[in-house]
């Protein structure tokens, strides 16, 4: 779920143990994390996302914006990307990432 823009954490968050998890279940992902824009990142991953409830945007380097609505599907196959919800419900994302090695 991408939880509506500006949504708190639950209290209290044990964030090592946080970092630890999404280190197990997303490998690579906080290190891909652009630190001067927070949610931009790239993987080494093509994404195949469908949107199974709510609404997202997907922002893309360059300020392209999308926005995606259940029912939606996009494919990524490897841009600097970041995920909004700037709406009042969550959004629910199914998503399938394959691990690529890119060239260059």
């Amino acid at each position: 779920m991408l939880p509506p823009d500006g949504t708190k954490a639950p209290e209290p968050v044990d964030m090592k143990a946080a970092l630890a998890e999404t280190e197990k279940v997303l490998p690579g992902l906080i290190g891909a994390m652009d630190r001067n824009h927070p949610g931009m990142h790239r993987t080494e991953t093509i994404d195949l996302i469908y949107v199974t409830e709510g609404a997202c945007v997907l922002a893309l380097d360059g300020g392209q914006e999308t926005v995606l609505r259940a029912g939606n599907a996009v494919v990524l196959n490897g841009p600097r990307h970041a995920w909004r919800n700037p709406h009042q419900e969550p959004c629910g994302l199914l998503t399938v990432s394959i691990g690529v090695k890119r060239e260059g």
